[in-house]
């Protein structure tokens, strides 16, 4: 099992986002911020940890699909890469090809596009260095459209064809490609002060440990924020030692229950009553407050045998008894008035027998009895006659006529019916006059209410209520005893007496205790009842921090626990564990046989184990013999730096499976000649037992990369890149002209005349002119080859490393003819070249196809003249 199966297999175990970790850190190969505040999130959101708004993404835990270069299985070759799309200045329509087999050479002069080509292969290889995205072409609107291509490969043999787009997966075959470039040095060899190797596998734990210390410390920042904010009634409560309140609150946890705390805060109206008794009787003059007290509970007592008086005057009973006299009354009035009209309904005067008539009768009754004739029965009628009895209302003599009528009256008024209709209404009249004599305007009341409703408000309500309904009820039957006519009344709430007599006994428990706060003893009792009662009143003030802070709590413990899911403790024992099983002297070894491979064996130095922190096991090159402190990357040159991290990255892949591909984008910029040479030579080496891709600018480079290959008999492809006028990214086969054998560019110079001929055919002389001008520079460099590479033997070759002094045998041949011709032939190439200085007087125009063809033509016969006579010696 290779170390990343490994992890893969142990992370199954790990914390939910640390294993959506480890599938961005395999994937991308470096996290970004808002990569870190997502895994915050998901490590939060395990504990239940919610953002309102801003939630967790849904977890993408590491896959074996994920698994990059060197993890899955079988070969894999790169065929080409083509339909490129939106990726820096390349052109579309190009294909970019490379040769299953040995080694393939991509050249390419700075901004010819070649590093676009090397940007989409570092993506779709997943190289240990990601690099930042691919920029697209600034000069079109095309906003919003991802880079793609399509990449030809084969699996074990197999042709395969993929579509890729940034920002999707890539195809994981693909994964068993290696890439390597400037950058992924830089991964290889990390940038600090320390030179040190880590084997791919190894890396991923060192940045999940970092990836936990970035996540604990926004945890910590988080919790640390909670910390300080806890409420200022929770930092310093106002509920007093000892009391029920404040052990609760000393207790609170992110356990507690708010309805634990909800049920003491609660208080009645008793308790809050109690509460200002108990403040009054601790504070001020006890024996004046008892004495005020004293005074309320005897207005209180009043006031409730009013209410009681009251209640008892207008009560049912009472109310019911005076209907009753009504009813009564008014009916003995009526049989008295049928009496009347049947005793007076005949007489001349009217109004005889009604009220006023009665009041005159009865005057005249008194009148006489007590005046006129003292001793005599009302009405006197004898004697008659003029000396005899005088009407005491007229004051004349009777006359039988009129004595009759007289007696008659009396003997009316002395009836049965009359006498009871009176004693019916002197009755109701005696009933009523209790409810005309007590006031009851509410203001005679006001004070002792006013004392009710400082001990309880809702009593006194009720008792202004009974007050009124009394009024309302005396009103209404006071109306109905002047009427005569009786009408139902309301009903009469229940009088207050209870709660009345509760008050008046309360009141005077309070003035036996407030002559108690005077004592010491009791004072302390009393002083811890009230603090009990105030500390339950506050908090009923508080329950909302409460809340607050048990809710704030509960989040602490959460991001503690959250914090527990970033301990690095297992991730540095499971670090060593594959140390231990995965990296061996083997590698150690291998390095070693790297580094002297390619040249860098005089340094002294081997690879060792640089210890293990925070899930990070580093190997680190250290110089052999050098004091402790010595920092390898401070004695290095850039030539030996960059070798250590290529002897690295080979040394990593003998520890995979296969052979597949590796591609190197530049791998020797800016080194010396003598760095260039080594890799070359390893890099040969290597396309002995896998293809290897090269990507590079350098024609020297190219150069040796041609000559080991043919040292070594591996199969050699060459291909270039070059810019046009508008676009860069043109894909040619071969090599470019300077880098061309002098066989090769007589090729090319055909080539170029066949499309001159054409451009003559169709636009004319002058559309020619520049090409066929063009054509003759082109000549005279084959001509400066022919002279280095068949003239003078190769002995001496530009971008040549040396001068081969062996070839020196064959120069002999070499006639004053062969010098006359060459020196002819460059003379007509430098008078027909665009921009070779000529005299303005010449003018020549330049020879048309044919002629151009027969100068082609000579050096193709010189060269061949020249090599036969050197084959047959």
């Amino acid at each position: 099992m290779t170390v990343i199966a490994d992890i893969l297999n142990w992370s199954l175990a790990r914390p939910m986002w640390q294993r959506d970790a480890l599938g961005r850190l395999v994937i991308g190969g470096e996290v970004t911020q808002d990569d870190i505040d997502e895994l915050t999130k998901l490590c939060e959101a395990k504990h239940g940890l919610v953002h309102p708004g801003d939630p967790a993404p849904d977890p993408r835990p590491l896959t074996a699909d994920d698994i990059p270069a060197g993890t899955s299985t079988g070969t894999v070759e790169m065929v080409g890469l083509r339909d490129v799309r939106n990726v820096d200045l390349l052109v579309e329509g190009q294909r970019l090809g490379f040769n299953p087999m040995g080694l393939t050479v991509i050249y390419g002069d700075n901004a010819s596009g070649k590093s676009g080509y090397a940007r989409i292969l570092r993506c779709v290889c997943r190289a240990r260095a990601r690099g930042g995205d691919i920029k697209s072409n600034v000069f079109e609107d095309r906003p919003g459209e991802p880079a793609s291509a399509t990449v030809d490969f084969r699996v074990g043999g197999a042709e395969r064809s993929e579509r890729w787009e940034q920002g999707q997966a890539p195809p994981p075959e693909l994964g068993n490609v290696s890439f390597f470039d400037a950058m992924c040095a830089s991964v290889q060899v990390e940038a600090t002060n320390e030179v040190a190797f880590t084997p791919f596998g190894l890396d991923l734990l060192g940045k999940l440990a970092r990836l936990c210390q970035e996540v604990h410390k926004r945890l910590d920042a988080e919790a640390e924020t909670l910390r300080r904010q806890i409420p200022a009634s929770i930092r310093e409560p106002q509920a007093s030692e000892g009391t029920a309140v404040r052990r609760q609150l000393d207790a609170l946890s992110a356990d507690s229950e708010l309805a634990d705390f909800g049920r003491l805060a609660t208080l009645t109206g008793e308790d809050r009553a109690r509460i200002r008794d108990l403040r009054r009787a601790l504070s001020g003059n006890p024996v004046a407050l008892a004495k005020e007290i004293k005074v309320r509970h005897g207005r209180i007592a009043q006031l409730r045998q009013d209410v009681e008086s009251l209640a008892k005057l207008v009560s049912d009973e009472c109310v019911e008894r005076i209907r009753m006299l009504l009813t009564d009354a008014v009916a003995k009035g009526q049989a008295a008035k049928l009496a009347d009209k049947a005793a007076f309904g005949e007489q001349p005067v009217p109004g005889v027998g009604g009220p006023v008539w009665r009041e005159l009768w009865e005057s005249a009754r008194k009148y006489s009895e007590q005046v006129a004739y003292p001793g005599s029965a009302f009405p006197v009628t004898e004697p008659l006659g003029a000396d005899g009895a005088r009407c005491v209302l007229c004051l004349r003599p009777l006359d039988e006529e009129s004595a009759n009528r007289l007696r008659e009256f009396e003997e009316f008024i002395q009836r049965d019916t009359r006498r009871k209709a009176e004693e019916a209404k002197q009755s109701l009249r005696a009933a009523c006059q209790p409810l005309r004599t007590p006031s009851l305007r509410t203001r005679r009341f006001s004070d002792s209410l006013n004392d009710v409703k400082l001990e309880d408000e809702q009593v006194r309500d009720a008792a202004w209520r009974f007050l009124i309904s009394v009024r309302l009820r005396r009103r209404h039957v006071l109306r109905c005893y002047v009427t005569g006519k009786w009408a139902d009344v309301q009903p009469l709430p229940s009088a207050p007496l209870a709660q009345l007599d509760r008050l008046a006994t309360g009141l005077a428990a309070k003035e036996a205790e407030v002559l108690r706060a005077a004592k010491a003893s009791d004072r302390s009792k009393l002083q811890a009842e009230l603090n009990e009662l105030e500390a339950r009143q506050w908090l009923a003030g508080v329950l909302d921090d409460v809340a607050g802070e048990i809710e704030r709590r509960g989040i602490l413990r959460a991001l503690d626990q959250a914090v527990r899911d970033t301990s690095t403790t297992a991730i540095t024992t499971k670090s060593t564990a594959l140390v231990e099983q995965h990296i061996t002297s083997a590698l150690v070894k291998r390095f070693a046989e790297e580094v002297g491979q390619l040249g860098a064996g005089h340094l002294q130095i081997r690879l060792g184990s640089a210890g293990g922190r925070y899930g990070e096991h580093r190997f680190q090159v250290v110089l052999v013999g050098a004091r402790q402190d010595a920092k390898v990357a401070e004695v290095l040159s850039e030539g030996e730096f960059t070798c250590i991290a290529l002897a690295g990255f080979l040394a990593e892949l003998a520890t995979a499976e296969g052979y597949s591909a590796l591609v190197f984008d530049d791998p020797v910029c800016s080194l010396d000649h003598r760095w260039r040479r080594r890799m070359a030579r390893r890099l040969a080496a290597e396309a002995a037992t896998r293809q290897v891709v090269v990507f590079t600018h350098s024609i020297v480079f190219l150069m040796e990369l041609r000559e080991e290959c043919a040292e070594a008999g591996v199969q050699r492809t060459e291909g270039y890149v070059r810019r046009g006028a508008r676009r860069a990214g043109i894909c040619m086969e071969g090599v470019p002209w300077v880098a061309m054998t002098v066989r090769q560019r007589i090729g090319y110079l055909r080539n170029e005349l066949q499309a001159a001929r054409a451009v003559l055919n169709r636009s004319g002389y002058d559309e020619y002119a520049p090409r066929g001008s063009s054509i003759y520079g082109l000549l005279r460099g084959a001509w400066e080859q022919a002279t280095e590479e068949i003239l003078l033997n190769s002995v001496v070759l530009r971008f040549g490393r040396e001068v081969q002094t062996q070839r020196l045998r064959l120069l002999t041949d070499i006639t004053e003819a062969d010098v006359r011709q060459v020196e002819k032939a460059m003379k007509k190439c430098s008078r027909h070249m665009e921009g070779h200085d000529t005299p303005p007087a010449a003018n020549e125009p330049v020879p048309e196809p044919d002629e151009l063809a027969g100068d082609i033509e000579e050096l193709t016969t010189w060269v061949a003249a020249m090599r036969s006579d050197r084959n047959r010696r």
